[in-house]
């Protein structure tokens, strides 16, 4: 209980913390306990993957996604995403996660396709347990990854400021082309990341060569 006598369980689920930016905390212990090599090469290369795209998304790309009015917030907000950039970075630049002949292109998808489903899935689940109640699934469940079929959230803003459209309730759009849309872009910024890291290896194997 707080000061208050009011018990943190009554506290809003809706501010559940599973948000693409912080799927990398909830993979983190799977991987160190984890003994199976395979798997944690999948889950190594997910989190550089979600890392990356996460950190740099919102750093560079949208950063007023997550700026408001609290200085607090946006301090952290912009830590917490710098850490995930430097993250996904370090992964890639020391090898720790690599292309390994489209491996890596491999792995992430298995496991967006793995963590879209789960979340569709337990969504629906909110909204049946919640008795198809809109205001009671939006005060008291999570909306996981902020892209439930049912509710509107910020993506269906941002989704319809710029491709100019109304969605008029059909939040499932928003839903379907998350997957697809987050995916190529997060590709895009590892292909970027990629481009970096072989440009300045080059100055290196020239200088290597040099000095043989």
């Amino acid at each position: 209980m707080d000061k208050d006598n009011v018990w943190y369980s009554k506290y809003k689920w809706s501010y559940f913390p599973l948000f693409f930016c912080s799927i990398p905390y909830f993979l983190f212990p799977i991987y160190l306990i984890n003994q199976n090599k395979n798997l944690n090469k999948i889950l190594i290369d997910f989190v550089s993957f979600t890392s990356l795209y996460g950190g740099i998304s919102i750093m560079i790309f949208i950063p007023n996604e997550v700026l408001n009015k609290s200085i607090f917030f946006d301090c952290h907000s912009m830590i917490h995403h710098g850490i995930l950039m430097l993250i996904g970075i370090v992964l890639i630049f020391n090898n720790y996660s690599k292309f390994d002949k489209g491996n890596y292109i491999i792995h992430n998808l298995f496991m967006f396709l793995i963590m879209f489903s789960v979340v569709v899935i337990l969504n629906e689940i909110f909204y049946q347990t919640a008795h198809k109640d809109l205001n009671k699934l939006q005060e008291n469940y999570p909306n996981l990854l902020a892209i439930s079929h049912h509710l509107n959230n910020h993506l269906t803003l941002l989704f319809e400021k710029i491709f100019s459209v109304k969605l008029n309730g059909n939040y499932w759009v928003i839903t379907l082309l998350y997957p697809v849309i987050n995916f190529v872009l997060a590709l895009a910024v590892y292909s970027l990341i990629i481009i970096i890291k072989v440009s300045n290896k080059i100055p290196e194997n020239k200088n290597k060569m040099s000095f043989q």
